[in-house]
This record gives C-alpha cells, sequence and structure tokens, in this order.
C-alpha cells in the first residue's frame, strides 16, 4: 500500500492572509499599494508555482501581470478581499497606502489556519526582501 503525501491546497485567500501574517509578524504594518507592491506579489506567487510543479502544493489561482499595465485583477481582488474581512486597510490619496491591521496572536492564528503556513515562514525573508527594496 503506498501512502501519497497530502497535497497542500492554497487559495488565493490563502495566500494574500499568509504574505499579510508574514509581514504582520515581522513587524511591517504599512505598505505602498503600488506598481512595485504588485511585482513583489507576482515574484513571490513565481516561487508557489516551484513548489507546485514539485507537486508539494497545489495552487488554485493563478497571477499573472497585465503586459501594458503591469497590474493583476487577482493581487487587486486579493487586496480588497483582505480590507473586507478587516486584515488591512487602505489609506491615504488614491487609497494607496496599505495598514495591516493584525495582532502578532491574530497573525500566528491565520497561519496556523493555513495548510501552507510553512511556505509562507519559508519565504517570509524574501518577501520582506523584495519589498524592502
Amino acid at each position: 500500500m503506498e501512502i501519497k503525501e497530502k497535497i497542500t491546497r492554497i487559495t488565493a485567500i490563502d495566500f494574500f492572509n499568509g504574505i499579510f501574517a508574514i509581514l504582520a509578524l515581522r513587524d511591517y504594518k504599512t505598505l505602498l499599494f503600488n506598481k512595485r507592491f504588485e511585482e513583489a506579489i507576482a515574484e513571490i506567487f513565481q516561487e508557489f508555482m516551484k513548489y507546485a510543479e514539485q507537486g508539494k502544493v497545489e495552487l488554485r489561482f493563478r497571477i499573472r501581470l497585465h503586459w501594458f499595465h503591469g497590474d493583476s485583477e487577482t493581487i487587486q481582488n486579493g487586496i480588497f478581499t483582505a480590507m473586507q474581512i478587516g486584515i488591512i486597510t487602505l489609506d491615504g490619496p488614491g487609497n494607496r497606502i496599505i495598514r495591516i491591521k493584525l495582532t502578532e496572536d491574530a497573525a500566528r492564528a491565520i497561519l496556523d489556519d493555513i495548510s501552507g503556513r510553512n511556505l509562507f515562514i519559508e519565504l517570509a525573508d524574501k518577501i520582506i526582501d523584495i519589498l524592502s527594496h
């Protein structure tokens, strides 16, 4: 009898909740919602794609930046969903400042609830590095 490793399924909501939880735990509470932010999220998504190609994770969504505008409908929907459930707010002129509203306990609870939490922990430094440059 062959025992198969359980495949981790990650939805877009899991992905964005995990990113914001990791950022909150690393004391990143304010970010600019701009083209660079969307590029960084798309780059992190590529890391998740590597896990999917290895059969370690099943992604239930895709992130593709628009060839001309450089934005992504999936990213924008992820931001607005996180805002609707109270993880973040959008402030400032044109709603371009993301404020992460998670306490440390709430961030840990989100990560404990996400089936792919180890992927977020593993990629935490890369997320921080990309967003800080």
